[in-house]
């Protein structure tokens, strides 16, 4: 789908210099995932609240800490979705590099189980010097920012995070 908007650009009246690729959870896996396989394209990423692995074992090694017994449970979902595909899935935690685009990362607090995965990958980010913003909003669960209708800072959140975005696609293209 993103070579396709890549290769459509003109038509969809898009200048290829600011397409942005973004995803919420397991859409953040994918969002990434694009990024990696699409080296140089993207001017940025936004990641909310990103899966970054499905490994089973590291899920367990962690399961009474950050809520990852509800996050191992939904991976496991997952797994059982992806069937002998899930061996497959590789890992995007290890997978910072001078490559990867400016990156936004949003994260929950002690309810979201990836927020340990997405601290590790920021700090790798900025140490493979990758212009990256972190923002953990500490009281919100996984998946707030579908709770606009419901929760204030999950408003404020929202909006603070698109005018970060916002500002990173309209700088002059280099």
């Amino acid at each position: 789908a993103a070579e396709w908007v890549f290769d459509h650009a003109d038509d969809l009246g898009a200048d290829p210099r600011h397409i942005a690729v973004g995803g919420d959870s397991a859409g953040g896996y994918m969002a990434l995932a694009a990024s990696l396989r699409l080296p140089g394209r993207f001017a940025c990423q936004l990641l909310l609240y990103p899966l970054l692995h499905v490994d089973d074992d590291v899920w367990a090694e962690t399961l009474f800490k950050d809520a990852r017994v509800v996050g191992r449970l939904a991976v496991q979902y997952i797994r059982a979705q992806l069937a002998t595909a899930a061996k497959g899935v590789p890992s995007l935690q290890g997978c910072a590099n001078g490559g990867t685009p400016p990156t936004f990362i949003v994260t929950g607090g002690a309810l979201d189980p990836v927020r340990p995965d997405s601290v590790t990958y920021a700090a790798a980010l900025k140490a493979a010097g990758v212009p990256c913003v972190f923002r953990d909003y500490a009281a919100q669960p996984h998946s707030f920012l579908n709770l606009t209708h419901l929760s204030e800072p999950a408003c404020t959140a929202l909006a603070d995070t698109a005018a970060l975005v916002g500002a990173a696609l309209t700088r002059p293209a280099q």
